[in-house]
């Protein structure tokens, strides 16, 4: 605690360095406050973006975390700048948690995306039916109207007014009225409609 004192003290002075801040984050890291420790760090990172020491103490901070994914970047980055053979064996134990990490993630990813292309073929599996139940049932109501005509074919035809009618393109029904065919040319034969007779 009297190091972390002594250390904001030097910081509160006025123009800190990189370097303060490494050192109270180092501190703050080993008195077991690693949060603090990775603001420290990133404070030092915002002076100097190469300062290897804010980079190797904030990767020790976030592993303490167990943010490793964070902390082996930032093993990684202070390597690449200031490279040691005690940080590099401290980041391959990161490392081995970050390899265990990515193939949990990989293995999630590859359910989520099987899940994916199943409901996608269940999808389309429901379009391809629903496409063919209409057209199932659409070829039903054309063949129950033929049906249908024919029957009333059959029921009329032998009827001499029926004979009358399709000769003459006209008929009276029980009332006296003329009525000639349907004009939607598909019940021509049995459906008959008002006509007017010009005076």
């Amino acid at each position: 605690d009297l190091a972390v004192k002594r250390l904001t003290a030097a910081i509160l002075v006025g123009c800190p360095s990189a370097l303060l801040y490494s050192r109270r984050a180092q501190v703050l890291l080993q008195s077991g406050r690693p949060r603090a420790a990775i603001r420290d760090c990133t404070a030092a990172l915002d002076i100097n973006p190469d300062s290897a020491k804010a980079f190797k103490a904030r990767a020790r901070a976030r592993a303490r975390l167990k943010h490793w994914a964070e902390a082996h970047a930032d093993f990684q980055e202070g390597l690449r700048i200031d490279y040691d053979d005690a940080t590099y064996e401290e980041s391959q134990v990161v490392a081995e948690k970050m390899k265990g990490i990515q193939a949990v993630a990989a293995e999630r990813r590859a359910k989520e995306d099987e899940a994916e292309r199943q409901r996608r073929l269940s999808q389309a599996k429901a379009r391809h039916e629903a496409v063919i139940r209409e057209h199932r049932e659409a070829e039903e109501r054309r063949e129950a109207e033929a049906r249908e005509k024919r029957l009333a074919e059959a029921r009329f035809a032998g009827e001499p007014i029926f004979k009358d009618a399709k000769r003459q393109g006209f008929m009276f029904d029980f009332m006296g009225v003329k009525r000639g065919p349907c004009k939607c040319a598909k019940c021509d034969v049995y459906v008959w409609r008002p006509v007017r007779i010009s005076g």
